[in-house]
């Protein structure tokens, strides 16, 4: 409080950055020092908003354009590659169940990809790129066959991955040892990404082809796999 005594006045009272002095004790407000505190304070923390603002924008950018370019082989690997079993030597036209020499039986059926079929997560994020894979190639012969694997009329690019308990030449696509009848290639793993461009992209039918399994040391077909990718229609 102001003092009337000669030489005791009240001090000066800080209140969020504005300086107020007591009138009756011959201190006046500066309202300018308030506007200009007041206003710098609201840009420097707008400013800092924007900033933020900014930095979220841009990380969530870059993990929406590296999530969906790292989204085939990741994500869509266990939820949207189609699965299918390849029995050698075989004709597959149509759905067939195949007799396996040693017992049992092995179906297959020319491989139909619906692209606007698949899930709603595959088709926002990253709907051009479409995954095929195999763990089951399987010798359904009455001898030995040392194979090799080939996709024909492959007018898209296709990235293979492949993996298997016996060698496998990833230049000629073909595996270093027979496979005995009534066997399947141990601990194999073989995936196809297949690369929309986008002049493909407005048509009904994105790829009309198949896979062949042959017979690596002729170079005899075994097996040919039709395969169609389409969208819609």
């Amino acid at each position: 409080m102001c003092s009337t005594a000669k030489g005791n006045l009240a001090p000066p009272i800080l209140t969020k950055d504005v300086l107020f002095r007591l009138p009756h004790c011959g201190y006046e407000y500066n309202s300018d020092f308030s506007l200009s505190t007041a206003g710098r304070s609201l840009r420097v923390g707008w400013s800092a908003t924007l900033k933020h603002f900014s930095v979220l924008a841009f990380v969530i950018v870059m993990i929406l354009t590296i999530g969906s370019s790292l989204y085939a082989e990741v994500v869509l690997g266990p939820t949207e590659l189609v699965h299918f079993w390849v029995p050698f030597p075989a004709r597959v036209t149509r759905p067939v169940t195949v007799p396996i020499p040693s017992g049992g039986t092995v179906f297959t059926r020319p491989i139909l990809v619906e692209v606007h079929k698949q899930g709603i997560f595959k088709r926002a994020i990253n709907p051009w790129v479409i995954g095929l894979s195999t763990h089951w190639l399987v010798n359904v012969g009455d001898r030995p066959y040392r194979i090799g694997l080939r996709l024909v009329n492959t007018t898209l690019p296709v990235k293979w991955e492949a993996s298997a308990g016996i060698p496998w030449d990833s230049e000629s696509k073909t595996f270093a040892h027979p496979i005995e009848p009534g066997k399947m290639i141990p601990e194999l793993g073989i995936d196809w990404f297949f690369y929309i461009p986008e002049g493909v992209r407005s048509l009904q039918v994105w790829y009309s082809g198949g896979l062949v399994v042959f017979d690596a040391d002729s170079g005899e077909t075994l097996t040919f796999l039709p395969i169609t990718i389409r969208f819609g229609g």
